[in-house]
Parts: structure tokens; C-alpha cells; sequence
């Protein structure tokens, strides 16, 4: 499956996306899209075994957030890194950011 709406696998690149289930609609705000958001959103693999993975925590729920983490070697207990956001800008740029991130450490 490839990313819809306010992301596309440009986004991602290198990355090959092992999961794609993101069908936030950009321009509905996110308290009315309540059961689009759900832990298990995105997860994009890197060489040097790295993960990027995005979901909302805790599902379902409009108080929740955005995690953004970047994994490497399945140490989900000890991410290299781990970002919030709480609206889809946010969100996006820090997705460039966590991408920027990995290139740098596969050079």
C-alpha cells in the first residue's frame, strides 16, 4: 500500500515501506477523524537496520499524539529517537526531520 493524502512515498525515500495505513484526510480536522487514529500507522525500513515507525497514541483517543520513532536493530525499548506532534504539519516535518536523520547515520 503507498501513502495517501498529506504524505506520498517521496516523504519516505530511501525507505521501503513495509506499512501504510494513514487515511488521515488533511483538510477534516483530526477530532472528527477519530477512528483513523491508531497506534500501528506507518513503519518504513532503512538499511543498517533502521525503522522508521508513526502511529497515534493512544489510539483512538483526541487527547493522544503523534509518536514518531526511529528504531535500529528492533530495539523497540531504546529508540535512537522519539518525536510527538499533535496536528499533521508537525507531524509531516517531522518525518523529513526523522528521514534526514537516517540518511546521515547510513552514510
Amino acid at each position: 500500500m503507498t501513502p495517501q493524502s498529506f504524505l506520498t512515498t517521496k516523504d519516505f525515500y530511501p525507505g521501503t515501506i513495509e506499512f501504510f495505513d494513514c487515511d488521515i484526510n488533511p483538510e477534516i480536522s483530526l477530532d472528527e477523524q477519530l477512528d483513523s487514529l491508531k497506534e500501528d500507522m506507518c513503519q518504513v525500513r532503512y538499511g543498517n537496520n533502521l525503522i522508521l515507525d508513526f502511529g497515534w497514541y493512544p489510539s483512538f483517543s483526541a487527547p493522544g499524539c503523534f509518536q514518531i520513532r526511529v528504531i535500529k536493530n528492533y530495539n523497540w525499548e531504546d529508540p535512537i529517537l522519539t518525536k510527538e506532534a499533535r496536528n499533521l504539519v508537525s507531524l509531516k516535518q517531522m518525518i523529513i526531520d526523522a528521514v534526514k536523520l537516517i540518511c546521515k547515520l547510513n552514510e
